[in-house]
């Protein structure tokens, strides 16, 4: 238990710190989403369970859109989870699945945010 809250506390104020934390604090949903909330891109060293998570995933992408290159496949293939990582992030749609890139919405909320994003479409 004092794994958990001190793992708690430390991803909280560096998310980063997940990769220090022990495989199984890894897969602990309240761990990795306090991690990707301070960094998106913590979510590299989630599980890869956590990694197919909607939950997590939005969590990280709220935080940073290019934590779209952590996400599982699946993820990386939905419309829904493409469309918030490029919305935060534009150059995310390098990440999205290939099928993406030709997407209208997505394509619209990767150059709505950084115009040169058009060159991943």
């Amino acid at each position: 238990m004092a794994a958990l809250a001190e793992a708690l506390a430390t991803v909280q104020l560096d998310g980063y710190a997940l990769e220090t934390c022990a495989k199984k604090l890894r897969d602990d949903e309240n761990v990795v989403l306090r991690a990707v909330a301070e960094s998106g891109g913590a979510l590299q060293f989630a599980s890869e369970r956590l990694r197919d998570s909607d939950a997590v995933a939005r969590a990280a992408l709220k935080q940073s859109g290019e934590a779209l290159e952590f996400c599982s496949a699946r993820l990386r293939a939905a419309a829904a989870t493409a469309t918030l990582a490029c919305a935060n992030a534009g150059w995310a749609l390098r990440h999205a699945a290939p099928a993406l890139r030709d997407d209208e919405k997505v394509v619209a909320a990767a150059v709505g945010q950084t115009g040169s994003a058009l060159r991943f479409a």
